[in-house]
């Protein structure tokens, strides 16, 4: 069992990933024939785990900066010696311990049980929040603090051991050579979702550039058709014009109709030249 920070502006893709709606996941140990089998524990209100992820982190004050910690996972795998008839039973332990231990169930995000990768495991996701002097804030420094962090491995064993009435399933192996295991496999772990929250921060940027590029197209589109109304206006403004003048020239003889122009548009012709 181990605790990871998600990279702010990573969340979404880490989602996406634990629900597998991340159909292009480069992870070759996924064998997505068995991911129908794959279960949130969370209870289910008709929010998607990006709405409740919202949703919380809407709930809570925060100061916006680019190192904020917005949403943790703890990965929990259910240990080599578990009977396979136990499993569902051990990952509902493991969910309520857990709900308990981050700040309840309004912090949760998801709790997905993954059968279809080389061991089954869960990924628990909550946000952060925790009530200081009486505010709802985001802070993950406070919720997980060095005190949570060190009786995180026991409370959960605690839990486990009395749900079964035994010590036999062991949350951390007490084999160095199963612990080391864990570890190598963990530092592998811990890469692949470094690298999934840096992809999920460049699709965050890119997303934010596009919208921006959205705005601009709307506001020249907008100012195009300021200009074309612009430009209708002037030639309905002429052709009225034009037929003014028309109308006026009926009114008056050919010549008083020229000399009418030339005061109108300050121009003179020569005495000896006569008006066309």
């Amino acid at each position: 069992m181990h605790l990871d920070k998600c990279a702010n502006g990573g969340e979404v893709a880490r989602c996406r990933h634990n629900s597998r709606s991340m159909r292009n996941s480069k992870n070759s140990n996924i064998n997505f024939a068995l991911s129908k089998y794959n279960r949130n524990l969370t209870a289910d209100n008709g929010r998607t785990d990006i709405q409740r992820f919202r949703d919380r982190l809407g709930q809570l004050s925060y100061r916006k900066q680019h190192n904020n910690v917005r949403m943790e996972e703890v990965v929990i795998t259910a240990p080599k010696n578990f009977p396979a008839n136990e499993v569902g039973k051990f990952f509902k332990v493991a969910h309520s311990a857990l709900q308990s231990l981050t700040g309840g169930a309004a912090n949760e995000v998801s709790a997905w049980v993954h059968v279809d990768e080389t061991t089954p495991h869960m990924h628990y996701l909550f946000v952060p929040g925790i009530e200081v002097d009486g505010v709802l804030k985001l802070s993950a420094s406070k919720l997980m603090d060095r005190a949570k962090l060190r009786i995180l491995h026991p409370e959960m064993q605690k839990a486990i051991d009395s749900a079964f009435g035994h010590h036999k399933y062991l949350v951390v192996a007490d084999d160095p050579a199963d612990r080391q295991q864990t570890s190598d496999t963990l530092q592998a772990y811990k890469s692949k979702m470094k690298k999934l929250d840096e992809l999920g921060s460049q699709l965050l940027a890119k997303t934010e550039d596009l919208q921006t590029v959205m705005c601009s197209v709307e506001q020249t589109k907008r100012k195009l058709g300021t200009l074309n109304q612009e430009t209708q206006d002037i030639s309905d403004m002429l052709s009225r014009a034009a037929e003014l003048c028309s109308s006026v020239k009926d009114y008056f003889s050919y010549d008083e109709w020229w000399q009418g122009q030339a005061e109108l548009f300050g121009f003179n012709y020569p005495d000896d030249e006569e008006p066309r």
